[in-house]
């Protein structure tokens, strides 16, 4: 059973092997594996050699590159050429998965949609927010809104099966048909895209050493204002005008870590604020997260966000924004708006300043988290799976 994968991250060919730059490995992979006996992964191909790789290429899995494309104009000029490559190789597989909202989804689903080819969508993320005024600044942002947002609508309604991020949230804002009827042929599932199994969890709370900063952390690339890095910073310095003795870490990098950087000593934070950069595999980062008093995340678009789950499940105490599928994780005493620094700023400060309070937290994210760990998780993912799978079977039983 072959499965043409679509998926929104870039590739590289370095030598004999495919390496990605972010969250994508052979290991990532395999999870399809489970269920199909190959899968070819057909994703835009960048040229360079990028300085953080994750070995992608393995056993079973296979390469359809597009050529690559960055942003409305990049997709405008390699539209053609894509969508030749899609007509000219679909026929060859059994089924498709698309990863959605994102442009190479929106560019190959008029080809699938007229395939006979089953197909299934996880949706990864809520478009409103992903192309929202605050994480897309762009004059053409309301729209590329209207449009994926119609667009996920559309997949959600037509797919064979439909897989959400969330329990409840991303359902209610784009119900597929297996929801709202109850046709043969159409399914769904829920689950996170987090590979977390529960010997990477850790129960243990980090205890504050008195007289040391407080570290709080915060994970998430660097090419977007959008994951909050500036609010993080603005509350970081008002604690320390509280006499509260705070540090940052950041984890992550991008093309915006400069200008982070650059705001950090604008802010009077140097010596307070660390770049820690990309950090290699979850190992790397659970090291900081068991060292951090607090997790601070005021990002203003997710689907159910790895980094939070991560955080949680590393007993620290955390604080986020309610978008998404963030308010299926935290209670809603510890979220405040984006925007709202104010509100954001009062709870770091009442969480720091109680350790009992900070403690009680932190245990409460811990075992919030045990629900997404990849025993659970599993079972879902191979189910979603294996009714795509056997709907080609009875397609081809058919012929």
């Amino acid at each position: 059973m072959r499965l043409l994968l679509f998926l929104e991250h870039r590739f590289y060919n370095i030598g004999n092997e495919v390496y990605c730059e972010r969250i994508i490995n052979y290991k990532y992979l395999t999870r399809y594996l489970k269920v199909f006996d190959d899968i070819t992964v057909c994703a835009r191909f960048g040229k360079g050699n990028p300085t953080n790789r994750l070995l992608v290429s393995g056993k079973h899995v296979n390469f359809l590159p597009l050529p690559d494309f960055i942003g409305s104009i990049g997709i405008v000029k390699k539209y053609l050429e894509c969508i030749k490559i899609i007509k000219e190789n679909i026929n060859k597989y059994d089924v498709v998965i698309i990863r959605t909202p994102s442009p190479i989804s929106a560019m190959v689903y008029p080809v699938i949609k007229k395939s006979a080819i089953p197909y299934a969508a996880e949706i990864v993320i809520n478009p409103q927010t992903m192309f929202g005024k605050d994480s897309y600044p762009s004059i053409l942002q309301p729209i590329i809104s209207s449009f994926f947002t119609h667009h996920t609508k559309s997949i959600c309604m037509h797919a064979n099966g439909v897989s959400y991020v969330t329990e409840r949230v991303l359902q209610k804002l784009y119900p597929c048909r297996a929801l709202v009827g109850n046709e043969r042929g159409y399914f769904t599932e829920y689950y996170s895209t987090i590979d977390l199994s529960i010997d990477q969890c850790c129960e243990k709370v980090h205890i504050h050493e008195q007289g040391t900063p407080y570290i709080i952390v915060h994970t998430g690339y660097m090419d977007t204002y959008s994951k909050g890095h500036l609010m993080v910073m603005n509350i970081a310095s008002r604690l320390l005008e509280e006499g509260i003795l705070v540090e940052v870490h950041f984890i992550g990098s991008g093309f915006l870590e400069n200008e982070f950087k650059n705001y950090a000593e604008f802010k009077g934070l140097k010596g307070k604020v660390f770049f820690c950069g990309n950090l290699k595999g979850y190992t790397e980062v659970q090291k900081e997260l068991q060292k951090a008093d607090l997790f601070l995340f005021p990002t203003c678009s997710e689907g159910l966000p790895r980094a939070l789950i991560e955080a949680m499940a590393n007993s620290v105490a955390c604080v986020s924004s309610p978008v998404d599928g963030i308010i299926e994780l935290l209670p809603q005493k510890y979220l405040a708006h984006y925007r709202d620094e104010d509100g954001l700023f009062k709870i770091c400060k009442e969480i720091l300043r109680n350790e009992r309070m900070r403690l009680k937290v932190a245990h409460g994210c811990y075992k919030k988290s045990q629900e997404y760990t990849v025993d659970k998780l599993e079972e879902r993912r191979v189910r979603f799976y294996s009714r795509l799978r056997n709907l080609a079977i009875e397609a081809r039983e058919k012929e």
